[in-house]
């Protein structure tokens, strides 16, 4: 289940991002990370993973927002964009196999929100946003 090792590194990261803005401690309360549908990540297990990591942490009152894109690909041979829902890579058009993805192996976190009731922070700071894609 690599999904303990996702978390573990969402941890860290958040982590460093907290004490990077001076705020190393701040409960954290919300984590927003994007998940595309093709980066072999179980929902279930991604769940079961923040909640068995979460504990003694300052994201032990957090929960995880989960956003899932779906995955899209591109045509090279007849442009056409589209969706799947399974992960077979061909053209539902023009059956070609010349195909690029173009959504769908997102995996990083897109936002976070602290209780700032415990935390010293400068109130025009924006805090979203603080994720890499890819």
């Amino acid at each position: 289940m690599h999904e303990v090792s996702i978390v573990a590194n969402i941890f860290r990261i958040m982590g460093e991002k907290l004490d990077s803005l001076g705020l190393g401690s701040a409960p954290v309360k919300k984590i927003k990370v994007v998940v595309g549908k093709f980066a072999n990540v179980v929902p279930a297990c991604l769940d079961f993973a923040f909640e068995m990591q979460k504990e003694g942490t300052p994201f032990e009152g957090a929960v995880m927002e989960t956003e899932f894109v779906p995955l899209k690909i591109r045509c090279n041979a007849c442009g056409e964009e589209m969706e799947l829902d399974e992960p077979f890579l061909f053209c539902r058009r023009c059956d070609s196999f010349q195909v690029e993805i173009v959504a769908g192996k997102e995996l990083y976190v897109d936002s976070f929100e602290i209780d700032d009731s415990e935390a010293p922070i400068d109130k025009e700071m924006e805090i979203t946003g603080v994720g890499n894609q890819g």
